[in-house]
């Protein structure tokens, strides 16, 4: 029998992360940590999480005080809204986040999944949002997952890679070509080829968060680039064209195209 979590999907999603990895040499020259998120962006909802799609997807399948197992929760930007007529239990490595999910009411386990799955239990559904993009090893993950969830699974990813916004200005910057893949379609696959299940999927969008000035994305995408801020000017026209003015004078991104997906135990 052949192994589900070495085959053709899931080596593919592999192989494809992996092709991400920015190179050594900008690496080493970096002022900042490219990977690092700046708070805001992921502590605040820029929606209600509950009239997402993916927020009605979890409650179809949960009840008022009935639990929500939250993986990879952050800081709570999107459970935390269920806290008010559920209980929410998260699992989160990076402390920052983990006491701001707990300030929110969840219940958080610090650690990393699967490892803390046994300890951690089931629940009548699982949630999982914008953490499958960084899990090479994504077979042990969606197993533990289902075998998690009471009655549903549900994971919210973007379209495409999150870092793909970023490839002409690495073309751009760095004169290099970054990679067409993952995408939710391979995860798609990824999840019958694991589990034997075939994913639902909405495909909708989310508003991206908004700033003052134009410094502000502008700052985000050199510490992206492992850039500095000599390079602000040129970020600046080469995000000219892809920068949303809104009618109050603040920015923003475009949207950014995402996916709910879904399956029933």
């Amino acid at each position: 029998m052949s192994d589900p979590f070495d085959g053709p999907a899931t080596s593919a999603w592999r192989a494809e992360l992996e092709a991400w990895a920015i190179p050594d040499a900008i690496l080493r020259a970096a002022p900042a940590n490219p990977y690092a998120f700046p708070t805001g962006t992921i502590t605040t909802p820029t929606v209600d999480p509950m009239t997402t799609p993916t927020g009605l997807r979890v409650l179809q399948r949960l009840s008022p005080g009935e639990v929500l197992l939250d993986v990879g929760c952050g800081a709570g930007r999107i459970s935390g809204a269920f806290t008010t007529h559920h209980r929410v239990v998260g699992v989160e490595p990076r402390d920052n986040l983990a006491d701001t999910a707990t300030e929110r009411g969840i219940e958080v386990h610090r650690g990393r999944w699967p490892e803390l799955a046994s300890t951690v239990g089931t629940a009548p559904v699982v949630l999982s949002t914008h953490v499958l993009y960084d899990v090479q090893d994504v077979g042990p993950f969606l197993l533990a997952l289902h075998e998690a969830a009471q009655r549903r699974v549900v994971l919210e990813v973007t379209t495409t890679h999150p870092w793909s916004d970023t490839t002409p200005l690495f073309r751009r910057f760095h004169d290099l070509d970054r990679p067409d893949g993952p995408t939710v379609e391979l995860l798609v696959l990824v999840v019958e080829e694991v589990l034997g299940v075939t994913a639902d999927v909405e495909e909708h969008t989310r508003p991206s968060g908004r700033y003052d000035r134009l410094d502000d994305p502008v700052a985000r995408q050199r510490q992206r680039l492992c850039r500095t801020a000599e390079h602000d000017p040129a970020i600046a026209d080469a995000l000219g064209d892809v920068v949303v003015t809104d009618d109050d004078g603040r920015v923003r991104m475009p949207d950014q195209p995402l996916a709910t997906l879904w399956w029933d135990r």
